[in-house]
């Protein structure tokens, strides 16, 4: 599961970077994949050491789509900077949460 999540983050990673080289005016197709790639995220069944995690990843994952969203439709540069600035406290929270769980598997208790 723990293997599940480090995928779909990868595929973001490269979904979210192809977003950010798009133009504007074809932003659409872009911020379709990143939904796709967060619906993907929301449909692994996680054991419960992992519920936080996941929680985390698929937040930031909102916010960055909410990010591209907000520049398609031609929302000022600070608004959007501040959307995705938002989501640095997920991703953070997600990266933490993988290290301490990567440390403990496989018999992870769930993080306080």
């Amino acid at each position: 599961m723990i293997n599940d999540l480090n995928q779909i983050d990868r595929k973001w990673t490269v979904a979210f970077n192809i977003a950010g080289k798009t133009e504007k005016a074809n932003l659409e197709s872009a911020i379709q994949g990143l939904i796709t790639l967060k619906q993907e995220a929301e449909m692994i069944e996680e054991t419960e050491c992992l519920e936080s995690a996941k929680q985390a990843l698929i937040a930031y994952m909102e916010k960055i789509i909410d990010g591209f969203t907000a520049i398609r439709s031609g929302k000022s540069e600070s608004t959007v900077e501040g959307i995705f600035d938002s989501s640095d406290e997920y991703l953070d929270d997600y990266y933490t949460q993988v290290l301490e769980i990567q440390k403990c598997l496989p018999n992870c208790k769930k993080p306080n």
